[in-house]
């Protein structure tokens, strides 16, 4: 059993290498963006119009004032700060039961460039959020995901440029390589990469 086990993994593996590799020669993904430019001006979701620059210099400002994160409610671990990025509250019941609650879209904040950068990218303005997110500082909690959506969602899904893409792939994956999100959007832009177009993960042409 282990046996055969192991001779429908390993070619598994083998392919997923042999993918990964010619991916990367075919893209060359030492090529980068050039950096965003500081005087582009960003919407705001109040509708005002600030430049690249100030927004981030707010957000730093506003990531090195801020006191540590409370503990949860239930466990006392520190709070998530994905989940609270993604509108999920963790809050304490009347009977003493955790209690979850969703909100959507979730929550922009103001003073940092992800959530601003995601809002951009949901509201369509695809040049404002490629810029915002890259931005992103590799400190910042949720730098793997905004590497995700500027390989996955905005250079290869919306520009068509997968061999660009890629560069942002391999550092999500870098800087969270058990992320789950990563591999599923990784493997996507990998197979574009290649002129494949089928999505592995809805199982269709994309």
């Amino acid at each position: 059993m282990k046996r055969a086990l192991l001779w429908i993994v390993t070619p598994i593996v083998l392919l997923l290498v042999l993918l990964v590799v010619v991916a990367n020669v075919i893209a060359d993904p030492a090529s980068d963006l050039p950096p965003p430019d500081p005087s582009l001006v960003i919407t705001l979701p109040d509708g005002d119009r600030v430049p690249l620059g100030e927004l981030v210099a707010r957000s730093r400002g506003s990531r090195d004032a801020e006191p540590p994160a409370p503990a949860g409610p239930a466990t006392g671990e520190p709070a998530d700060a994905t989940a609270a990025d993604d509108g999920i509250e963790v809050v304490q019941g009347e009977d003493g039961d955790t209690l979850v609650r969703f909100t959507w879209p979730p929550p922009v904040d103001p003073d940092d460039v992800f959530s601003l950068g995601r809002h951009a990218m949901r509201d369509g303005r695809t040049e404002e959020a490629l810029a915002l997110l890259q931005s992103v500082p590799e400190d910042h909690p949720q730098y793997s995901r905004a590497q995700r959506y500027i390989g996955w969602e905005l250079l290869t899904l919306r520009m068509d440029k997968p061999g660009l893409g890629l560069a942002y792939m391999n550092r999500a994956l870098d800087a969270r390589p058990l992320d789950g999100e990563n591999w599923q959007d990784a493997s996507r832009v990998y197979l574009r990469t290649l002129g494949v177009r089928w999505d592995p993960v809805t199982n269709r042409v994309r």
